[in-house]
């Protein structure tokens, strides 16, 4: 299966640790706004974000 793009959506002013924890986990940073990242992956990565990702 292909790649999509994902939003990860966060309570406005944690956007810088978000994104910090997407590159830590080697995701590329496609789009940034105040209150989530847009990112791009399967639905496997997906669902590993969803265990992963700390700050949501």
């Amino acid at each position: 299966m292909g790649k999509s793009r994902i939003l990860i959506t966060c309570a406005k002013g944690i956007t810088p640790f978000l994104r910090e924890e997407l590159l830590l986990l080697r995701f590329p940073v496609l789009s940034e706004t105040i209150a989530g990242i847009a990112t791009e992956g399967t639905i496997d990565d997906t669902l590993r974000l969803n265990l992963l990702l700390r700050v949501f």
